[in-house]
């Protein structure tokens, strides 16, 4: 997988977990069954977190956080 800078990382914080998830998905060339596959979930699943229907799990997040080698606390959202 890609490492994102630093940079990078500060400002995708700034978008909502659908768009952050999206953008990974893209940097690193997968499809949404490709990432799907990997995190262990259905294609449909990752579809509804990236429009915002839904957000993913608590476990889930950490799984993908450590997929992309990133910080614990990317997916955390600002109040």
């Amino acid at each position: 997988m890609k490492t994102l800078t630093d940079f990078d990382i500060n400002q995708l914080k700034d978008y909502p977990i659908g768009y952050r998830l999206q953008r990974l998905r893209w940097w690193n060339g997968l499809t949404q069954d490709e990432f799907a596959q990997l995190i262990g979930c259905s294609q449909s699943a990752v579809s509804m977190w990236e429009s915002g229907t839904y957000k993913p799990y608590e476990k889930t997040l950490e799984k993908i956080a450590e997929l992309y080698d990133l910080p614990c606390n990317f997916f955390e959202e600002k109040s």
